[in-house]
């Protein structure tokens, strides 16, 4: 039965292939509304390394403009990179949304375009 299921290299095949490797999912919960609200939104998540999945987790809404935001490749890095695009990509997210809610949107645009123009 399970034979197939362990590689002396890679140790034991979890149920999603996404999660060979590390297998390293660091995520948070954060409220972006502004952000969230722009039609590049998923766009711009991919840009940066991440992924945003809604309250309830996979295929979910937003609840407010809150996402759960995570790094998106699982293999081929380490632990420490996975988490520190997370940790990055978490606060970039968060500076855009403060530039937001303080009237800097035009500042905040500009700098959205350049990440999604890379």
């Amino acid at each position: 039965g399970s034979d197939f299921m362990h590689n002396d290299h890679l140790g034991w095949v979890l149920t999603c292939p996404s999660n060979l490797g590390t297998g390293l999912r660091a995520g948070t919960m954060v409220r972006l509304p502004n952000v969230s609200g722009r039609k590049d939104w998923k766009k711009l998540c991919g840009a940066m390394g991440l992924q945003a999945r809604g309250t309830a987790g996979v295929d979910s809404a937003s609840t407010g403009g809150t996402w759960d935001v995570s790094n998106a490749e699982r293999i081929g890095k380490g632990e420490v990179d996975l988490v520190n695009i997370l940790i990055e990509g978490a606060a970039q997210l968060v500076k855009w949304e403060t530039m937001y809610d303080n009237g800097n949107a035009a500042q905040a645009d500009i700098e959205i375009n350049v990440v999604l123009q890379r």
